[in-house]
Parts: structure tokens; C-alpha cells; sequence
């Protein structure tokens, strides 16, 4: 390391600016951030300067979900998104298969958070809840 980067917590730190590590997800040749930002929480007027401050210290990384904060989680998320660039944040979020397991409803609920968290994709899209004995439609293997 040079004389301007130091380590921080296991991150590496330059001119102010600390870099978080990224592991490979599997053999999908993805990398994703260690260190996220959960957002399941009750929004206040501080949320957004939580969010700027994460980001400002090198969280790039939101995981949320439709559910979340009384269904509130995404349209909250939604202006950031566009005030940092879409392109320089990871996003997941998470279906609730208890409601409708089918895939129309997975499609659906996919498409529902698109359109709350103003964005084309999600890098990842979880399925949450799942009955794997009794829901999972074999149609999802082929998705």
C-alpha cells in the first residue's frame, strides 16, 4: 500500500475514501460488496443522510425488500438511487412466495419493485419465505 491508503476495519482507505472489499458470488463472475445496508427500518427525515453517509464511506450496496417498512422501502430508496446513479450502487430486494408462489406472482413482485425503486434491474432478486416442499413451481428452473 502506498503512502496515501491505509486499512480501515479490513477496507483499504485512500484520500478519504474507503474502498469495500468484493468476494465473487459463486461462478456467476459477479462481485459483490461485503458490507451492506440493510433497509428494514422505520424512515425519519434522518434516513436519507443515513443512506448519503453510508454511501459517502463506501457502502455501495442496499438490500431491501417489498415488505419492508410497511411497504415504503422502495419508493424511499428510489430518489437516492437516481441522486447517487443507479449504476454505482448494488440493489437486491426479496419476494414473500407465502402470498402467491406462483411464477406470476414472483414476476409480478419483481416488476412491482421495479417500478417503486425507479429502476430497469436488481442485481440480485431473492426468493423469501420459501415452502420449498409445497411452493417452489418447478417452472421456476426454468426461468
Amino acid at each position: 500500500m502506498g503512502a496515501s491508503t491505509k486499512e480501515v476495519a479490513g477496507m483499504q482507505q485512500t484520500a478519504g475514501a474507503v474502498k469495500v472489499p468484493r468476494k465473487t458470488l459463486g461462478d456467476t463472475g459477479m462481485t459483490v460488496p461485503i458490507l451492506l445496508m440493510g433497509c428494514l427500518q422505520k424512515f425519519d427525515p434522518k434516513y436519507d443522510r443515513r443512506l448519503h453517509r453510508a454511501f459517502g464511506l463506501g457502502v455501495d450496496y442496499l438490500d431491501t425488500a417489498q415488505g419492508y417498512s410497511q411497504g415504503q422501502s422502495h419508493k424511499t430508496l428510489a430518489p437516492f438511487l437516481k441522486q447517487v446513479g443507479r449504476k454505482n450502487i448494488w440493489v437486491t430486494s426479496k419476494v414473500n412466495l407465502r402470498e402467491d408462489p406462483s411464477v406470476e406472482g414472483y414476476t409480478s413482485n419483481l416488476d412491482t419493485c421495479l417500478k417503486d425503486l425507479e429502476t430497469d434491474y436488481l442485481d440480485l432478486f431473492f426468493m423469501h419465505a420459501v415452502q420449498f416442499e409445497t411452493q417452489l413451481d418447478p417452472e421456476y428452473i426454468k426461468m
